[in-house]
C-alpha cells in the first residue's frame, strides 16, 4: 500500500470560492519547519499549522448546538499581540510568547505536541459564560486545555494552558 507523502516545504492550498472558482487559501506550515525568527515575525499569520501527523486540523469538534456546530479544530501561526496587554493575540505566536514556558515548549512541535494531547479524543468541551460564551473551551484533566473560537464553519485555536480544570457548563466530549 503506498503511503502519500507530506509536503516538507510550506505551500499554498487551493480552495473554491461560491462562484467556483479556484483561490489561494492561506500557507500550510510543518511545524518542525518554524523556526524562533517566524515566531518572533507578525507575517503569515493565518497560514495553517500542521499536525506533528502531517494533518491541517488537530481533531474534529462535536456538534454541539446550532450555535457550535461540528467543524475541524485547526491551529493559525498566529499573532503575539499588541501592546502591555497583548491585545488581539491568538495561535502558535501567542502560545510561543505567553505560555511557551508553562507548558515546557522549547519550539514549534513543542506546543503541536502539547495541543495533540490536549485535543484528543474523550477531551470535555466546557463553556465559561462568565468569560466568553462564544469560545468554548476543550480541556484535557490530563494535560491541560486549549480555547477555541468558530470562524466560517472551523474552529482555530487561539491559546492554550497547563492548567487541567475550569469552572463552566460541559456540554460535550471529543
Amino acid at each position: 500500500m503506498d503511503v502519500p507523502l507530506r509536503p516538507r516545504l510550506s505551500h499554498q492550498a487551493k480552495q473554491t470560492n461560491k462562484n467556483g472558482s479556484l483561490t489561494t487559501m492561506t500557507s500550510l506550515i510543518l511545524p518542525t519547519d518554524i523556526t524562533t525568527a517566524m515566531l518572533s515575525d507578525k507575517k503569515t499569520k493565518n497560514s495553517i499549522v500542521y499536525t506533528s501527523g502531517g494533518d491541517s486540523f488537530f481533531g474534529i469538534f462535536p456538534h454541539v448546538s446550532n450555535t457550535f456546530p461540528s467543524g475541524q479544530i485547526c491551529l493559525k501561526l498566529g499573532f503575539a499581540g499588541f501592546g502591555p496587554l497583548k491585545s488581539g493575540a491568538f495561535g502558535l505566536r501567542h502560545i510561543w510568547e505567553k505560555h511557551s514556558t508553562e507548558i515546557n515548549a522549547t519550539n514549534a512541535l513543542d506546543i503541536v505536541l502539547f495541543l495533540e494531547k490536549v485535543i484528543s479524543a474523550g477531551s470535555v468541551v466546557i463553556i465559561d459564560n462568565n468569560k466568553d460564551p462564544d469560545k468554548p473551551l476543550i480541556l484535557e484533566s490530563k494535560t491541560g486545555m486549549a480555547v477555541v473560537g468558530l470562524n466560517n464553519g472551523t474552529y482555530y485555536i487561539t491559546s492554550a494552558y497547563c492548567r487541567s480544570s475550569h469552572k463552566g457548563t460541559v456540554v460535550g466530549n471529543l
